[in-house]
């Protein structure tokens, strides 16, 4: 279902709308759960270069953690529309997980970017859905995130506030290549991580823009026990913006965590 082709979403009253945003109880939780992912991720990393045999069970929890965290800092990203400055601890980690390594600022001014043009000249992802090649589109996926960063050099995006942060993020992301075994860190981060943010970003930038060859913006549905899963896998955070994606780009200040919700309170009209 194409909301920029075939329906058009109203909501029933703005009163829906209120209780549907960000609170600062929420965007408190967005935080720490960022941060205890982030570090069950490096800390899976370090436990499995001390016990190799649990190599497999790092590269699980660093493939899913990856997608988990992209939606916290996705939900991050919109509960500070607007807002003039975000927290320094949020500008300091990591928003993706690779040398090339963008700050929070630097991602939401990309994210928002695409929710301005939508597909259209101007969108930092067209780049990444061109093309007839799923292969090719998966891979562009996977290094979404380089593409990003070198797509803000490009713009001249990077302020002295950006190399700053990108000097702790960096220095963070030695320590992590320094604390682990080179095995560990390629099969159990980088292929791990490759493969979670190449498979998210597939469904959420690709399928969520592109259906029969079609730009816009659609609405993803899956069977109720599919739903529960990616919940428990991936977190609601991350699950419930790809599948309510269309609902997601009509109203981008709800929460992502109550599309559910604000997509039952919509009226599809033809």
């Amino acid at each position: 279902m194409s909301i920029d082709q075939t329906t058009s979403v109203r909501m029933r009253s703005v009163a829906d709308l209120e209780v549907l945003r960000y609170t600062p109880e929420e965007k408190t939780l967005l935080h720490l759960r960022s941060i205890m992912t982030l570090a069950v991720m490096y800390g899976s990393l370090v436990f499995a270069s001390y016990h190799p045999r649990f190599l497999w069970a790092a590269f699980l929890i660093n493939m899913f953690s990856a997608v988990r965290y992209s939606g916290y800092i996705h939900a991050l990203n919109h509960a500070y529309l607007g807002a003039k400055r975000v927290p320094w601890l949020l500008e300091v980690l990591p928003a993706p997980y690779s040398p090339f390594i963008l700050g929070f600022s630097e991602v939401q001014r990309i994210h928002l970017t695409h929710h301005q043009y939508e597909t259209v000249d101007g969108d930092p992802d067209n780049f990444v859905i061109a093309g007839r090649s799923k292969l090719l589109i998966f891979l562009k996926c996977a290094f979404i995130f380089e593409h990003w960063f070198f797509y803000a050099v490009r713009h001249h995006w990077l302020t002295h506030r950006f190399w700053v942060g990108y000097a702790c993020r960096l220095a963070l992301f030695a320590g992590l290549l320094l604390g682990t075994d080179p095995w560990t860190f390629l099969i159990g981060f980088v292929l791990a991580t490759k493969l979670g943010t190449g498979a998210s970003f597939f469904i959420f930038s690709y399928l969520a823009h592109v259906q029969h060859g079609k730009r816009g913006n659609y609405l993803l549905p899956l069977p109720a026990p599919l739903v529960v899963a990616n919940h428990v896998l991936i977190g609601r955070y991350a699950a419930d913006p790809a599948g309510f994606h269309a609902t997601h780009h009509a109203r981008p200040s709800l929460s992502c965590g109550r599309l559910d919700v604000a997509h039952r309170a919509m009226t599809v009209s033809g």
